[in-house]
């Protein structure tokens, strides 16, 4: 029973990471797709790697408290991230207005959804 134990924890830990990476990967997914790139999307996509990192560092490797507390903490903020970086935001607007089925519009920086025509009008100039 202490095996079958064991085992079915180390499968649920390996959902767990395997499921806070495929998020924290297609929230960088979102961010790697920028027009420009700039610092704030330089450090947007590394904090995330480091992120990924440190779940699985935490779950499988034995560290000390403080090293835990240290990834919890930056874990917990990175979810915070993406509203502080203009750049970042600016990138997941793009992505939901098409989501939406929206038309970005760059020189006005928000998301047309009623005029469909400036987006074939654009794409054509």
């Amino acid at each position: 029973m202490k095996i079958l134990s064991k085992i079915l924890i180390l499968i649920l830990k390996i959902l767990l990471c395997l499921f806070f990476t495929l998020v924290l990967v297609m929230w960088s997914g979102i961010v790697v797709f920028a027009d420009k790139y700039d610092w704030q999307i330089f450090f947007y996509l590394t904090y995330s790697a480091l992120i990924i990192v440190g779940v699985w560092i935490i779950t499988f490797v034995k560290t000390s408290k403080i090293i835990k507390l240290i990834y919890s903490i930056l874990f917990i903020t990175y979810f915070f991230t993406p509203k502080i970086f203009p750049s970042v935001v600016t990138q997941f607007s793009i992505d939901s207005c098409l989501d939406r089925g929206g038309c970005w519009d760059s020189i006005k920086n928000n998301c047309e959804m009623q005029d469909q025509k400036k987006c074939t009008e654009n794409k054509g100039s």
